[in-house]
């Protein structure tokens, strides 16, 4: 009897089915770690505390960036392209994962984010769900070869990392997820583990698993989600639909779309109450949620790091 065995936070839990039981299981690994020798003064970020964390204990010696310093501006391609002339002395610090606004997380959405490209590069997106460069993924790449910064992305808690040039790391993380992309049928029974740290810190965080796999469900497919969330929901619009208010943000509107296709279960450390206001079917073990779940005949497709899922 295989025993299967899932990223839960900071370890994993195991499952055990009988082959009968399975339909496949998806494991992709991370690229190995390649470092070319980079000198910089600043860093930026892609705004979550992990990250923070990281450049905290590797780069001690970098500060943040002054975006209000003295601007540079370019015209490329009929686009004025504004940021400080710093920036080709910076760091980019990102965990690289699936993301439904930048195909994947990377140097270049860490460029965009921070210096206010969001609204170009959603209004250039012309290609949801596609693992894909399009119109937003352009603009932002762009913007990343044109500031000639230098990137730092990491794959996981204790994962590898790419380190160099910012567009040279964009271009070997964007070939790593082409080898990689997925061209799976449409499946009635997942179960996924959102990656663990850092990817299941937050419910926001892990809801974001979604985006990989929602081009392989069925409709009215079975997902059983497994992320630890040991740092709560991470997110007001959820929050705020706990307590039973409307809330409003993208980890709501992902959630939404996901469940008018599938029926959502969780295996996690938040509260089950919290899960419930939120249309959830909560457990605390892997193998009671399996036994609750699986209906007769039905085989599981197992992904153990949806965070790098991408379907063609």
């Amino acid at each position: 009897m295989p025993e299967i065995w899932l990223p839960y936070g900071e370890q994993e839990v195991s499952l055990k089915l009988k082959r009968e039981e399975i339909e496949e299981t998806f494991s992709t690994k991370p690229p190995e770690s390649i470092s070319e020798n980079i000198e910089a003064k600043y860093y930026l970020t892609d705004g979550s505390e992990f990250s923070e964390k990281i450049v905290h204990e590797k780069m001690p010696e970098l500060k943040p960036l002054d975006i209000t310093g003295p601007k540079k501006e370019e015209v490329v391609d009929g686009y004025l392209f504004t940021y400080p002339e710093a920036l080709k002395e910076t760091v980019l610090v990102c965990s690289v994962r699936i993301d439904p606004v930048y195909w994947f997380k990377g140097p270049q959405s860490v460029v965009a984010q921070n210096f206010g490209a969001d609204d170009e590069v959603l209004k250039r997106k012309d290609k949801p769900n596609s693992c894909e460069e399009d119109g937003g993924v352009w603009f932002s790449k762009r913007l990343l070869e044109t500031s000639g910064a230098k990137a730092f992305c990491y794959f996981g808690m204790n994962g590898p990392s790419i380190v160099g040039e910012g567009l040279n790391v964009y271009e070997k993380i964007k070939k790593f997820f082409l080898n990689n992309s997925q061209k799976h049928k449409q499946k009635k029974f997942i179960i996924a583990s959102a990656g663990g740290l850092p990817y299941d810190l937050t419910l926001k965080e892990a809801l974001l698993s979604f985006y990989g796999i929602s081009g392989i469900l069925e409709d009215g497919a079975e997902v059983l989600l497994v992320a630890k969330c040991g740092r709560g929901l991470g997110d007001e619009g959820l929050r705020l639909s706990v307590l039973g208010i409307s809330g409003k943000s993208y980890a709501i509107k992902v959630l939404s779309d996901f469940q008018k296709r599938a029926k959502l279960s969780m295996v996690t450390s938040l509260p089950l109450t919290y899960l419930k206001k939120l249309g959830i079917e909560g457990y605390s073990s892997l193998t009671e949620a399996y036994k609750n779940i699986r209906k007769e005949n039905s085989k599981a497709f197992l992904i153990e790091n949806a965070y790098l899922y991408c379907k063609i």
